[in-house]
């Protein structure tokens, strides 16, 4: 792990500690920078990203993750440990599959060995988990845990190919409209106003931006569906 990123995680801690009192912060829980493992990422030759919006009140409703002790001086080493096990571990893949199912159209899994290149997932938001989920926060509840900085410094260092991404409009055009240009989609799929898969650009990096239906990343159409959609697209010369 290199300084930039051991400094990134440390401040994701940070900001994880100066907050974990508040009353819409899951408790307990840890701040989650990433799932998956990084260290199979970086070795792919293909690195793709799934992107959401903070993590699931419901991955600590299981036990998914080891005890990390967030005052600790190894902290950042523990944090990464657990981490990387994530899908080694106990998944919530109630949730992941619906990116883990249309993953095969660019080559990727969550899971090491399952494809020719591993993928993670972070997000834009916050690396912290709340109740209610983000979209029932109010305006100065997501004003006081919001990191998109945080984010960008991640993307930044990931660098990924490919990120596969499943949120509203608004959210990609706050986040991803300057660098990304659109290249080409398929709108109203099965004949439903609003269902979409669009793929943009950024030089040689490509975005996958599909509709997310009341929570569920590519939802309204079948895994299948979404997954053939994607794969036209990527076969389309960039």
């Amino acid at each position: 792990m290199n300084a930039t990123l051991r400094k990134l995680i440390q401040d994701y801690i940070d900001d994880f500690n100066q907050k974990q009192s508040l009353e819409y912060v899951v408790t307990p829980s840890i701040p989650i920078v990433w799932f998956g493992d990084l260290e199979r990422y970086m070795q792919s030759k293909k690195k793709v990203v799934t992107i959401g919006l903070n993590p699931s009140l419901k991955e600590f409703e299981g036990n998914r993750f080891d005890t990390v002790d967030m005052k600790a001086a190894n902290a950042v080493t523990q944090l990464a440990d657990v981490l990387n096990a994530y899908f080694k571990r106990n998944p919530y893949m109630g949730w992941f599959n619906s990116f883990e199912n249309i993953l095969p159209a660019v080559d990727a899994s969550y899971h090491v060995d399952q494809a020719a290149n591993t993928a993670l997932h972070i997000d834009i938001y916050s690396a912290i988990a709340t109740n209610p989920t983000w979209g029932r926060l109010d305006c100065d509840q997501k004003a006081a845990i919001r990191r998109t900085d945080l984010f960008k410094q991640l993307l930044a260092i990931l660098h990924p190919d490919v990120i596969v991404f499943s949120a509203n409009q608004a959210v990609f055009n706050e986040v991803f409209a300057v660098q990304f240009k659109y290249k080409c989609g398929n709108e109203n799929i099965n004949g439903r106003r609003g269902m979409f898969i669009k793929r943009y650009f950024n030089g040689s990096q490509t975005l996958i931006s599909g509709r997310n239906l009341r929570g569920t990343p590519f939802g309204g159409m079948s895994q299948q569906l979404a997954r053939e959609t994607i794969r036209q697209l990527m076969a389309t010369e960039p």
